[in-house]
């Protein structure tokens, strides 16, 4: 089958059978299906619609490599969301300042990022 984009793609492999993703964080080991990843993403997608966005919106995704971060990213694919994706360690006022030149309604905040500064200002963008 030809591949045209990335959701093509991601129909092609959310149907296999085994593994893929597997995820150790030092403390445990776990492994995510082709299945189990699919259905997290069709649901993220499905979440950000409920939310109120729409194709072409953007979501900025500050984390750092997990499966959740997959599984957010082929969610925002499937709406037609763009990603704005940003390293962890980044400054929290270089988040702002992205986020502001974007205009992204949602941040996605990973585990490993610090605390945010009480005064930080993300323009009204929700933190999920």
């Amino acid at each position: 089958m030809r591949r045209e984009t990335l959701i093509d793609f991601f129909s092609d492999i959310a149907g296999l059978r085994g593994e893929f993703l597997v995820f150790d964080d030092g403390y445990r080991h776990r492994s995510h299906t082709y299945e189990d990843v699919g259905r997290a993403a069709r649901g993220f997608a499905a979440r950000l619609a409920r939310a109120g966005l729409k194709k072409n919106d953007k979501v900025v995704v500050w984390g750092e490599n997990r499966p959740e971060w997959v599984v957010s990213y082929w969610g925002c694919l499937l709406a037609g969301i763009i990603v704005v994706p940003i390293d962890y360690r980044s400054a929290p006022s270089f988040v702002a300042r992205v986020r502001g030149m974007v205009g992204a309604p949602i941040v996605l905040v990973g585990d490993d990022v610090p605390a945010l500064p009480a005064d930080l200002d993300l323009g009204g963008a929700q933190i999920w």
